[in-house]
């Protein structure tokens, strides 16, 4: 194993899963409801119709994998 994979490593194993402090759910949750603010509000928009018909255009044999 060469020394950055064993430095992530040993980061890895040392993480502790903790729950995040209060402030840090209160800003995530105030981004994510911008976010969605900020979404919906745009919907209307032309670019947003543009961009939209783009996307319905977009085709791919490809699943998820």
């Amino acid at each position: 194993m060469d020394a950055p994979t064993r430095r992530m490593a040993e980061y890895a194993v040392g993480l502790r899963a903790e729950p995040p402090p209060p402030a840090a759910i209160r800003a995530v949750t105030r981004h994510l409801i911008d976010s969605i603010a900020c979404a919906l509000g745009a919907l209307a928009a032309p670019p947003v119709g543009v961009a939209r018909r783009i996307a319905a255009t977009a085709r791919s044999d490809f699943g998820a994998r």
